[in-house]
């Protein structure tokens, strides 16, 4: 049974989409389909960066 594995999105990437769907004039389902990723994966990623800025 293999694995399907999602391609590794760059820092840069993913802080760039976090951005985007954080714009007033943006949803977040608008910028996960323009760069072909899934909302979730924005709403991951927002989670994440949340917790870092936390610890820091």
């Amino acid at each position: 049974m293999s694995k399907h594995r999602h391609p590794a999105y760059t820092e840069e990437f993913r802080k760039e989409a976090f951005r985007m769907a954080g714009l007033p004039d943006r949803k977040a389902s608008e910028v996960a389909k323009q760069l072909g990723i899934s909302v979730q994966q924005i709403y991951n990623w927002n989670r994440q960066f949340s917790r870092l800025s936390e610890k820091q």
